[in-house]
């Protein structure tokens, strides 16, 4: 028998209905599912064996979870990949919908690690669109024929000279290093007397998709938050064979940070200096969360930069936003999930495997206070009604109250609405700044120690 040639219309009608039935169908397998048994998806995604009284709801689950995975499967390969050889790309009516598969029946939460993916998958095709405006977000300068520059790549001790987009640079030392990335405090090129504007950061990555998406993020910060010293500014990103380059405003000279003032103070900083930067830390974050709609989802001690402000003796810079989470209205409606912190880093709701938002950036903050206060990351306790508490208790001379104020309130956070969220954040803040406002003096003169303590760079 001679087979039919379908023209696109047709084929695209019959993808439709393909697409439909499968939607359908797993949509009734949720119904039955639900009638039946009360199970936690996680569980059985994860493959956890559950006993049930009859073998009808045991194969239903089972049947459930085997429908979950083969849709996905089933959907590629009869759907998309056919399109895709067909035409060299998809179509619209069959553009991969994530949400089907793996948001929406989630009811546990967003998968954070697909959502991130797709982010940076998205940025890099951003920064490659015409609709990237340069004169308001940044330049972006692609040179896949070239490697980084050798002192970027390799740096010695000696620094170097590079050039940039036609322009030379002088690098003038390290500022800080992470497991995929180096950020060089750089200038330009035989100006004797440079500026404090002259200067900037370069932070150099690979792989590049997480540093394209920073570009991004710190683009949007930048419309999105008025006080723009709490965040880098960033003004272009490079990208090479090899890796890429973010050009950035540096916080500080020293690249110094609140792990380096807890050091420098063997473990001891005085309470009034933690307190102030407790203070500047909930300022930072109501300032990202509620107007820069991000969450940051990497807060810890070393992702704090000292840095010099005109009316506060020292002051934060949050930085390396390569993990940050948009707050679209659909995060805020349903959460995320995926334990994706370091252990010590893990706020509660990871570690009952429950959906988190606004807890990880706050969680973070605890442990750059309780790092601040005792020298030491945080480690928690469960008591016997189901609240963690600090396993080292706080010292009586400390101003207690406002430190179970902010303890008890983000370590035990609830999954919340923004506004009342917001509430609570403001109360916290506003108490730090009460108690803040009788001590001025003293802790000018605490901060002003500090400042003659650092030195000029890190060695």
């Amino acid at each position: 028998m001679p087979s039919v040639r379908m023209d696109s219309t047709s084929r695209q009608t019959v993808y439709k209905r393909q697409k439909v039935d499968l939607q359908h169908n797993l949509q009734q397998d949720i119904n039955k599912f639900r009638e039946i048994s009360n199970c936690n998806l996680d569980q059985l995604r994860n493959g956890e064996k559950r006993h049930f009284k009859s073998k009808q709801k045991h194969h239903l689950v089972l049947g459930f979870h085997k429908n979950l995975v083969s849709i996905d499967a089933q959907r590629n390969e009869t759907c998309f990949e056919r399109e895709r050889a067909r035409t060299g790309k998809y179509s619209q009516c069959l553009q991969p919908n994530f949400n089907m598969l793996h948001f929406e029946i989630q009811h546990d939460g967003l998968d954070y690690n697909i959502l991130h993916q797709r982010d940076t998958e998205h940025a890099i095709q951003m920064l490659t669109s015409s609709k990237w405006h340069e004169s308001t977000r940044g330049a972006v300068h692609w040179q896949f024929d070239q490697n980084l520059p050798r002192c970027l790549a390799k740096p010695t001790k000696k620094g170097g000279s590079f050039t940039l987009d036609g322009f030379e640079y002088n690098l003038l030392h390290k500022l800080g290093s992470g497991s995929c990335g180096t950020v060089f405090l750089c200038r330009t090129k035989d100006q004797e007397q440079s500026q404090e504007h002259d200067r900037f950061a370069l932070k150099v990555q690979h792989p590049v998709g997480c540093l394209a998406w920073e570009f991004k993020v710190l683009g949007r910060l930048k419309d999105r938050v008025t006080d723009n010293n709490m965040f880098p500014k960033a003004s272009s990103i490079n990208f090479f064979s090899n890796g890429g380059a973010i050009q950035m405003t540096a916080g500080s000279e020293s690249g110094f940070n609140l792990l380096d003032v807890v050091n420098l103070y063997k473990g001891n900083v005085p309470e009034l200096i933690a307190i102030h930067y407790t203070h500047r830390m909930l300022c930072t974050l109501e300032e990202l969360h509620l107007r820069g709609k991000f969450l940051h989802a990497d807060v810890k001690p070393d992702n704090w930069i000292i840095r010099n402000h005109p009316e506060i003796v020292s002051d934060l810079m949050l930085i390396d936003f390569g993990r940050a989470v948009e707050l679209s209205d659909k995060v805020m409606r349903e959460g995320l999930r995926g334990r994706v912190a370091a252990e010590d880093l893990e706020c509660i709701a990871m570690r009952n495997e429950r959906k988190w938002c606004f807890d990880i950036d706050c969680f973070g903050l605890c442990v750059c206070s309780h790092t601040l206060l005792f020298g030491t990351y945080m480690e928690l306790v469960k008591t016997r009604g189901n609240k963690w508490i600090l396993k080292e208790p706080l010292r009586r001379y400390w101003q207690t109250p406002l430190w179970r104020l902010l303890f008890d309130s983000f370590i035990n956070i609830e999954a919340l609405d923004v506004g009342t969220y917001a509430k609570k954040l403001d109360d916290i803040k506003q108490a730090f700044a009460m108690h803040l406002a009788f001590k001025k003096r003293e802790l000018k003169q605490l901060l002003l120690n500090l400042n003659t303590l650092l030195p000029h760079r890190k060695i």
